[in-house]
């Protein structure tokens, strides 16, 4: 499943072409959706899997955790913030992604602790306090800025 793409793409074709043919009818696109509805929309899945190289913050790992999904990701920015080390992989070894997968799957009673630590460090992410961390970093950056002499 791919969840929101609106921005990325402009429709569920863009999506799928970049999936190799063989998995494209298998891949199902949300190309917009609701807040409320992501909880519906991730109803039953097990295991999130993010393979970015790269995020400014990771926001879908968090709204999978909140929805008490574990997730394996590649250790790159952002959800090397999120999370921890055992859940991280090195970037673009694909490989030892499907591994991690598989290991939780495989063991009931890891993925279900893997479940409830999801939802609590999905606690430690409220947006007012983001909110407030990232403005109060703009403060400090442009005060920085304004008395740095030119050379």
């Amino acid at each position: 499943m791919r969840l929101g793409t609106r921005g990325l793409f402009p429709d569920e074709f863009s999506v799928k072409r970049f999936l190799p043919r063989p998995i494209r009818r298998a891949v199902f696109v949300v190309h917009r959706y609701l807040n409320h509805d992501l909880p519906g929309l991730l109803k039953g899945v097990d295991v999130g899997i993010f393979p970015s190289y790269i995020e400014g913050f990771g926001i879908s790992v968090v709204e999978m955790l909140a929805c008490g999904i574990p997730v394996v990701a590649y250790d790159s920015p952002g959800p090397c913030d999120i999370l921890n080390q055992e859940d991280r992989v090195p970037a673009g070894r694909a490989d030892q992604l499907a591994d991690r997968v598989i290991d939780l799957l495989s063991d009931r009673e890891q993925l279900l602790r893997k479940q409830e630590w999801a939802r609590e460090r999905a606690m430690d992410f409220v947006w007012e306090d983001i909110a407030d961390a990232t403005a109060r970093s703009y403060r400090f950056a442009i005060q920085e800025t304004r008395f740095q002499v030119p050379r």
